[in-house]
């Protein structure tokens, strides 16, 4: 049970919904400099929790009109599902681009299960640990929001 009297439960009963992007770079960025600001966020309140603390989910949502539309929708999410594992997601869900067609419910249904068991996604705890280019670019997000955030609230 969470009460008013202990923030630092609050805090860790919360979580984060992030949509899943085209870029694959951002995307792993993304999620780690999200993981990073919470974690600052809440040190700004006098509490201490870990990055890996943070409950973040993604989530791919149909996005393409067309004749191809289902089939780029399949690319573009399972791209995104593989961005947001290794960028440290804690859970991915991908959206069907028709509810209707048992075939594309089946795909998205089991893009995480695929990425899981036949890419052993589940069995490397970070895989671009150590990235220059993703460590740059988190370090540059979480700099630029940071910051941004500061300006719009002052903290106590």
């Amino acid at each position: 049970k969470v009460t008013n009297d202990d923030p630092l439960k609050v805090f860790k009963s919360m979580g984060t919904i992030i949509p899943i992007q085209d870029d694959v770079l951002l995307q792993m960025g993304m999620i780690r400099a999200v993981k990073i600001l919470y974690s600052a966020l809440i040190e700004a309140y006098g509490y201490e929790m870990a990055p890996k603390d943070h409950m973040l989910m993604a989530i791919g949502y149909p996005t393409s009109i067309g004749s191809f539309s289902p089939h780029s929708d399949v690319i573009k999410n399972t791209s995104g599902a593989l961005s947001s594992i290794l960028g440290g997601a804690d859970g991915i869900c991908i959206e069907p681009a028709y509810k209707d067609n048992p075939r594309l419910v089946r795909i998205a249904r089991n893009t995480g299960l695929i990425l899981r068991e036949e890419a052993y996604l589940d069995k490397v705890n970070d895989p671009i640990s150590g990235s220059y280019l993703i460590n740059a670019l988190v370090a540059q997000l979480v700099q630029k929001t940071w910051n941004s955030f500061l300006k719009q609230v002052k903290m106590p």
